[in-house]
């Protein structure tokens, strides 16, 4: 009964007349946890909501604010009244999102993970190759097993790990990480390693 009365009043915090601060798709993607596995969230039709499924449990969850969506309240609806706040890293990019799972424990964080197809060989072949500035080379090549490598001139060889779009991050060089261009014609035409806000571009070689 105190619930129902604070939402007929209003007494549910909620900051009005906000506005998410990336595109809708942006927030779209998977997001996991080792031990509470995987929320899912896509577009739910319009410029606003959102799909939510978590294991079998699939709801909708309106724009609350800022990046907050909320499930509304609905005795039928399993997921009533969740709430999910997205997170973002250093870069701009959508990197986690937080919910509470359990009463009287602090919100559960939920990493993004790569986009699927980014561990599709048919993705990845065409990234390899050598990229190039001044004399300074890298090695781009693809393992058998659907792994990017990078290779410096001093032949150390770091193992590149999915993260979104065409950005993969450096393994066990935290922070580091490398963004592939495309040109006007859809080919490969460069790489950017960026680290703590700057960027160095390397050229495809021919």
């Amino acid at each position: 009964q105190a619930d129902e009365e604070a939402r007929t009043k209003n007494y549910v915090p909620r900051v009005e007349n906000t506005h998410f601060s990336h595109a809708i798709d942006d927030y779209i993607g998977d997001y996991g946890h080792p031990a509470y596995g995987t929320i899912s969230i896509e577009r739910a039709g319009n410029d606003q909501d959102l799909k939510i499924t978590y294991h079998t449990m699939k709801s909708t969850a309106q724009h609350w604010h800022y990046d907050v969506w909320r499930v509304p309240h609905n005795p039928l609806d399993l997921m009533q009244e969740t709430e999910v706040m997205f997170n973002t890293d250093w870069e701009g990019n959508v990197a986690s999102l937080s919910c509470a799972m359990e009463p009287r424990v602090k919100d559960i964080v939920f990493t993004r993970m790569p986009d699927r197809h980014m561990k599709e060989r048919s993705f990845l072949e065409p990234l390899a190759g050598t990229y190039a500035v001044g004399d300074f080379k890298l090695l781009i090549a693809l393992r058998p097993d659907n792994v990017l490598s990078l290779t410096t001139p001093n032949q150390q060889t770091y193992e590149l790990e999915p993260i979104r779009g065409t950005t993969f991050g450096v393994k066990t060089q935290p922070g580091q990480t490398v963004s592939f261009k495309m040109d006007a014609t859809g080919n490969v035409s460069e790489l950017s390693m960026n680290q703590a806000g700057s960027s160095t571009v390397f050229k495809r070689q021919q």
